[in-house]
């Protein structure tokens, strides 16, 4: 979507994937470690799919710029949304 729809190129692409990934990657099992601590399993995971959803229709309905980077916003929502989703699905199913 970064190369087709808003024009980077594929080393800018990576990049502002990588960032969002590694950032998000040292916060989100401090997410998870939280919500298991308040106990909150089901409610963090129904938030992750509302985050989930809510970055789907906002990628969809942003118009196409060249190199905007409001497409940075819906991608940290769907990264924080799958690793809040990821980090508390294997504990709610214990």
């Amino acid at each position: 979507m970064l190369r087709f729809r808003f024009e980077f190129d594929i080393l800018q692409a990576g990049q502002i994937m990588a960032y969002i990934a590694m950032t998000l990657t040292l916060i989100c099992p401090l997410i998870g470690y939280l919500s298991d601590k308040i106990n909150r399993r089901i409610q963090s995971l129904a938030f992750a799919s509302l985050l989930l959803t809510i970055s789907h229709f906002y990628a969809y309905v942003i118009p196409d710029h060249y190199r905007s980077l409001h497409i940075v916003a819906p991608i940290t929502l769907y990264e924080v949304g799958l690793g809040l989703f990821m980090t508390n699905i294997w504990a709610a199913l214990k």
